[in-house]
């Protein structure tokens, strides 16, 4: 895709140029009028255009940002639409996704942004002419691609929606802790305390013991042998990607073993959330302390 941009402020192409530019600035930049700058500021983000593709229903299906130069840019579409979703734990967190699966031959719309400005067009995705493979036999790779990734999605909220639990069980604790050691020995509030950390402790072990099932966090040290749901979505996407034809049973049954293993943890997920954390989330109302708001129950992707 190539774009033109005539804006103020952009920089040039050409490396020298730009440099003369802004010494030409810097100098009409009187030393009282320059803004001091803070040490992790030095590198200013460059400026980028927005790059949004769109399927033939107007869903957004791919977002990515590319640097924006001083009149001609060339944009280049990897031809995949965003991958999908992954934990993030114990990570800063980001709303841009890496590429994901390839998409169908097919029109697609393209909007380019940058500031105020806008653009849109179409292009239209041929099929490659290497590989002679029906066009049903496509649908259905391209279907169960998209299962897979919808899958990994589940397990994805199930790992985050157990941090996020568990940070707040944490706080919880330390303010039982706390309100156990400013009262009377013996007293209802310190027996309050006491079951407050029981219950916060098993429901920790609980969760771990769930996770342990879902995937290896990042810091997980040592051999782990252990297969998890995540690695059998792993396993099945990876089959699915070594073939450009429709799934073979081989495909298939990787695709199905993720499935159930995922649908089987989805069940256990939703009734520790459904009970054990209705349960615990009763007796910190009760004792006068905020806990995560209740959020709806998980269900399997339809395929």
């Amino acid at each position: 895709m190539t774009i033109s941009l005539n804006v103020q402020g952009l920089p040039h192409p050409d490396e020298e140029v730009e440099r003369q530019r802004e010494e030409a600035e810097r100098k009409t930049v009187a030393p009282e009028e320059e803004e001091p700058e803070e040490e992790n500021d030095r590198e200013a983000k460059e400026p980028e255009v927005t790059i949004e593709i769109s399927d033939s229903t107007g869903a957004v299906i791919r977002t990515f940002e590319e640097p924006a130069t001083l009149g001609v840019n060339r944009i280049i579409w990897d031809l995949r639409r965003d991958g999908f979703k992954r934990p993030q734990v114990g990570e800063e967190r980001s709303d841009e996704r890496p590429s994901g699966p390839e998409v169908l031959p097919g029109a697609y719309g393209v909007r380019i942004s940058y500031g105020d400005h806008e653009a849109g067009g179409s292009v239209r995705v041929l099929a490659d002419p290497r590989f002679e493979i029906p066009e049903g036999d496509r649908q259905r790779k391209y279907a169960a691609v998209m299962h897979a990734g919808a899958i990994q999605e589940v397990v994805s909220e199930m790992i985050e929606r157990i941090h996020h639990a568990r940070s707040e069980i944490d706080e919880v604790l330390e303010r039982a802790r706390d309100g156990g050691e400013e009262s009377e020995s013996g007293s209802d509030a310190e027996g309050e305390s006491v079951e407050l950390v029981r219950m916060g402790r098993e429901l920790k072990k609980t969760f771990g013991a769930l996770e342990e099932r879902l995937w290896v966090p990042p810091d997980t040290k040592g051999i782990v042998g252990r297969e998890n749901a995540l690695s059998k979505i792993g396993y099945a996407q990876g089959a699915l990607d070594s073939s450009w034809g429709a799934p073979t049973s081989a495909q298939e049954t990787y695709l199905r073993q993720a499935e159930n293993a995922v649908e089987e943890l989805l069940a256990e997920f939703n009734r520790v959330f459904g009970e054990d954390v209705e349960q615990f989330r009763a007796r910190v109302a009760a004792a006068g302390i905020e806990f995560l708001r209740p959020k709806e129950a998980l269900r399997m992707p339809e395929r």
